[in-house]
């Protein structure tokens, strides 16, 4: 759970509930993000593919009161764009036709909040955010992507924090015992970590994740 404090954070639930219902954002945070910075809101959804291949979409939120000045406002929800594959302002009152100019320019969408209520006068366009931070704001999520499929999961069961849906390659937790829980694999890179990691830590932090259902399919080809 992220910080609610602050100016704008009684406008944080009217823009989760717009994502959730308008966006169809499977999971969705409030005030969180990696060192780097914190995300007012953060979605993430489904976006076509799915048959043949995972298509999933990290949607960030810029979340500010009417009396916030635009350009500041815009700048910072396109600020989100080096971790987000699409980046909106949600802001009270309406938009200016100059101010809707200017978002489409910058490649961002606007959201009005008038009462309890949110609605897209503009949409926001795809980036192309830098993989390390997606990658991190996936973690604040709790999400993870498959290393082989590719595909973003929940690392924790729906709303708790952690690796609760994962088994660490740790002793003898091989992909057999997480097939059997019914569980995802987290593993390290150790050989590679100890290469290539020049920042001179103690441990290994070079993780991946395969999902609970890539590792029954590892299992079942183990057990065969």
């Amino acid at each position: 759970m992220g910080r609610t404090t602050g100016p704008e954070a009684a406008l944080y639930p009217i823009v989760k509930k717009w994502a959730e219902q308008s966006l169809k954002c499977w999971t969705v945070g409030i005030d969180t993000g990696p060192k780097l910075g914190r995300v007012d809101v953060v979605g993430v959804r489904d976006f076509g593919g799915g048959d043949l291949s995972a298509r999933t979409e990290v949607v960030a939120i810029e979340v500010k009161r009417g009396s916030a000045a635009f350009a500041k406002s815009a700048g910072q929800a396109l600020g989100y764009s080096v971790m987000a594959d699409r980046c909106y302002l949600a802001k009270e009152g309406g938009f200016r036709d100059d101010e809707l100019v200017v978002a489409g320019s910058l490649g961002i969408g606007l959201i009005e909040i008038s009462g309890h209520r949110a609605i897209e006068c503009l949409s926001a366009p795809p980036k192309a955010p830098l993989p390390e931070l997606r990658l991190r704001l996936l973690e604040k999520l709790h999400c993870g992507v498959c290393s082989l499929c590719s595909t973003v999961f929940r690392l924790a069961e729906d709303g708790k924090q952690g690796f609760g849906r994962m088994v660490r390659a740790e002793k003898s937790n091989t992909i057999a015992v997480a097939a059997e829980r019914e569980r995802g694999y987290m593993f390290w890179l150790i050989d590679a970590a100890e290469e290539r990691d020049t920042r001179d830590r103690q441990m290994t932090y070079w993780r991946r994740y395969l999902c609970p259902d890539c590792v029954q399919a590892l299992g079942r080809q183990g057990r065969s």
